[in-house]
């Protein structure tokens, strides 16, 4: 006002409050905060509304869907119940108009309820990948320099004895090691059971009774707590070790008779059954069902993988040993033995070889010859119930009357085991043929090795 300059000193400082939002015109007299809360409470009273009415809505929803879903359990016990009925009828029918020689058809049953045709192409696809891989690695393979010398198994003796199984229906009928654990051992018997037994401890770890009949094979896969069995009741079993609460995941029902023997296939994948009544069953462990069933024209007596996973050995009643082409589940080639039925065979573990048995017969093919290398005529009467090549394909342990080793690539005989007082049935290697597990009819099972040495 007076135009003279403005100064610091004329400026004068000034003290406020932090300015305060004023309030709405509807909250600044008691009136208008009622009508305010008023309007909150009815739009709080519209959203609880809103959701019970949604609740009744969910709850109308799964109550249909519970009735839905019991009647659809009673539509499926209604259909399980006439397949059922369907299926028994048509067993009596096949009793009742049995044409002499025909071959009985292929059941469908258990878990699988139906068998599928044939392999898909992936799992031809992994099939060949693997064989491929085993190739290669068993070329490089050497024999492990802990393996059991032949001198060595000629002094193995007796270092243990158990009877696992029942007194009053004597006899153990197979045994087998698991491959990563050999404390691990598995029996089964003519009392019906399935025996876990620690070798390690001498005790039985398990027992299991869900077969019906006389178990005739056992097996232990070797990457996963898992085994298998078989039985002359006409089911194999897969059962599941979960911290030794072992319980049964699948029971195969395709075959119509006696299935005598089972094998894993080298992916850990797959595995197969072999039956009396004429057929052998190809088996895809993830989904639990059956591939493919094939008829062997005759009643099949035992089976086995070959190591690279693309051919499979089955032994006839016949005599005859008919080789299997996985990929298009078609016989490419037959040996002639010259015994009875084939009780046993076995692929060695460098893929060339194959060692069968035929009543007191013991012979080794040469599957590149396709002929046999060497023959052993054993007395007559003692019956061969079982071979067995060691891991590295050096020895072959024979179950007969007692046990007898021979080195594998000359068949010369190296050692007797005689401490069974019955017909021994089934025999089993060590890792590197550290000790051999044999079981017999007189209900015993004995590890034979270095006394004092454990592997």
């Amino acid at each position: 006002m007076t135009d003279e300059p403005l100064t610091l000193d004329d400026l004068i400082p000034l003290k406020a409050n932090k300015i305060v939002k004023p309030r709405p015109t509807t909250a600044t007299s008691i009136p208008s905060m009622l009508a305010l809360f008023q309007n909150e409470w009815d739009s709080l009273m519209l959203e609880t509304y809103s959701l019970k009415e949604q609740l009744e809505n969910i709850r109308q929803e799964l109550s249909e869907a519970l009735y839905q879903h019991d009647a659809a359990c009673r539509v499926i016990a209604r259909l399980m119940k006439e397949r059922d009925e369907a299926r028994s009828a048509l067993e009596h029918f096949k009793a009742t108009n049995k044409v002499s020689g025909q071959t009985p058809a292929p059941r469908s049953g258990g878990d699988s309820m139906e068998v599928e045709v044939g392999l898909t192409e992936e799992m031809k696809n992994r099939i060949k990948a693997k064989a491929q891989e085993l190739s290669k690695e068993r070329k490089s393979r050497k024999i492990p320099e802990e393996l059991a010398t032949a001198d060595g198994l000629a002094k193995y003796t007796m270092i243990s004895t158990n009877n696992t199984h029942k007194a009053k229906e004597p006899g153990i009928t197979c045994i087998d090691v698991h491959p990563g654990d050999p404390n691990k051992v598995l029996t089964g018997g003519i009392d019906k059971q399935v025996i876990l037994f620690n070798r390690g401890t001498g005790k039985i770890a398990a027992s299991m009774n869900d077969h019906s009949e006389e178990v005739t094979d056992v097996m232990f896969h070797p990457s996963q707590d898992i085994f298998f069995s078989t039985s002359k009741d006409k089911t194999a079993k897969v059962w599941r070790d979960s911290d030794n609460d072992i319980s049964v995941a699948h029971t195969v029902q395709v075959h119509n008779d006696d299935v005598v023997g089972c094998s894993l296939h080298a992916t850990g994948d797959f595995w197969i059954t072999a039956s009396t009544d004429h057929h052998w069953a190809f088996h895809d462990l993830a989904t639990s069902s059956t591939l493919a069933q094939i008829d062997a024209g005759s009643a099949c007596h035992s089976i086995h993988f070959h190591p690279d996973g693309l051919l499979v050995g089955t032994g006839q009643s016949t005599g005859q040993l008919k080789i299997w082409d996985i990929k298009v589940l078609k016989n490419v080639a037959n040996f002639d033995t010259p015994g009875g039925q084939v009780n046993a065979l076995e692929f060695s573990e460098n893929g060339y070889y194959l060692a069968s048995a035929a009543e007191n017969v013991i012979q080794i093919w040469d599957l590149r010859k396709q002929k046999s290398l060497h023959q052993i005529d054993l007395p007559e009467g003692n019956v061969v119930s079982a071979v067995h090549f060691d891991y590295s394909g050096s020895y072959l342990a024979v179950a007969c009357d007692d046990v007898r080793v021979y080195l594998a690539k000359t068949m010369n005989h190296l050692a007797t085991y005689s401490k069974h007082t019955k017909p021994v049935t089934d025999v089993a290697w060590g890792p590197a043929a550290s000790f051999l597990g044999s079981t017999s009819m007189d209900r015993s099972m004995k590890f034979w090795g270095v006394k004092g040495k454990k592997k």
